[in-house]
């Protein structure tokens, strides 16, 4: 810890050297709009098999949270199944446990004063649009996975698509949860708005027992605008085992483009109320980490010394007079 250090190392300046992981801050932004999106249902501990790859099946014990309606058999499942998908994928990362933990209670905080700020500026969310909402990554992730580890749904699926000639692009299947790629979620929703017609055709087929995917225009709807939201995450491609990895000078921009976009999509009038209050929230997340760069001067010297940026993008992203001249004089003072 920082503090500590300090009394043991006098050229040790504690948080003026503090680096971020700012790929972890762009996911717990993802995951705070997430969280509007899927929960655990209350109930008691249960053990569920989920499919951790092709091959292996796993089973989970899941703790009880709060949640829904008892009462709707085939909600509880799809939640059962998502929480045990989303445990299974968090447990394949080295450092998942602890990383869970601590996102669940940044994302738990900032969740409320999301809720009650957007409340107070008039835009709410009732009851039941925070049910349908809830349903939606367990339903699109579910089907998914229905697709990837039924033989016969994947072999009705891919007939299906086959026989749609209205569908653009590559896209021949609906993307699944993945450990290595923290925009999953995206991917799901996205290939599944792609493939809307061969999927609706293929939840309606009776003999393979798909009634718990069940889905309604509203949660198609709702799944566009949720799409919508996510894709103002940055185009810089982050995975936890990429070998590429972007400049500070790259990821900083990143960032605040991406807080704009949030704040663009909150104030918007033409996405649903909860995917509003969801942007808030993500943009809330990256407010409090990027309100924290400044004290880490090399951060804002990458800025400075990146010939396409230099002292003008500070002006540009609505840094005052003030704060453009104590960086110019940081870095002056530095070299």
């Amino acid at each position: 810890d920082g503090h500590r250090c300090c009394p043991l190392n006098p050229r040790f300046k504690g948080s003026t050297w503090r680096g971020y992981c700012f790929l972890h801050i762009i996911q717990l932004s993802g995951k705070m709009i997430l969280s509007f999106f899927t929960k655990q249902p209350t109930r008691k501990k249960r053990t569920v098999k989920v499919a951790v790859s092709a091959t292996q099946v796993e089973e989970f014990v899941l703790d009880g949270a709060a949640g829904t309606d008892q009462g709707d058999a085939d909600l509880v499942q799809l939640l059962d199944e998502d929480a045990a998908e989303r445990e299974a994928v968090q447990n394949q990362l080295p450092d998942g446990a602890a990383r869970n933990e601590h996102d669940t209670a940044v994302v738990s905080k900032v969740r409320v004063a999301a809720i009650s700020d957007m409340a107070a500026r008039g835009v709410a969310v009732d009851a039941g649009e925070s049910k349908h909402a809830l349903q939606l990554i367990p339903w699109v992730c579910g089907l998914a996975r229905k697709v990837h580890d039924s033989a016969p749904v994947a072999n009705a699926f891919a007939k299906l698509v086959d026989q749609d000639k209205t569908i653009v692009g590559q896209t021949q299947t609906l993307a699944r949860r993945c450990a290595t790629r923290w925009n999953t979620e995206y991917d799901s929703l996205d290939t599944a708005l792609i493939l809307e017609k061969p999927a609706r055709k293929l939840l309606k087929n009776t003999y393979l027992n798909l009634t718990v995917y069940k889905s309604t225009d509203a949660q198609w709807d709702l799944a566009a605008d949720l799409r919508d939201v996510l894709e103002v995450e940055p185009t810089l491609m982050f995975s936890r085992g990429g070998q590429s990895r972007p400049l500070i000078a790259e990821v900083i921009p990143a960032l605040e483009s991406l807080r704009r976009a949030l704040n663009e999509a909150a104030n918007s009038n033409e996405i649903a109320n909860i995917c509003r209050v969801a942007a808030y929230g993500g943009s809330l997340v990256l407010n409090k980490y990027i309100d924290l760069i400044p004290q880490c001067e090399a951060y804002e010297f990458a800025i400075v010394l990146s010939p396409t940026l230099k002292l003008d993008w500070f002006k540009a992203n609505g840094r005052s007079s003030t704060q453009i001249r104590r960086i110019r004089e940081s870095i002056v003072a530095r070299y």
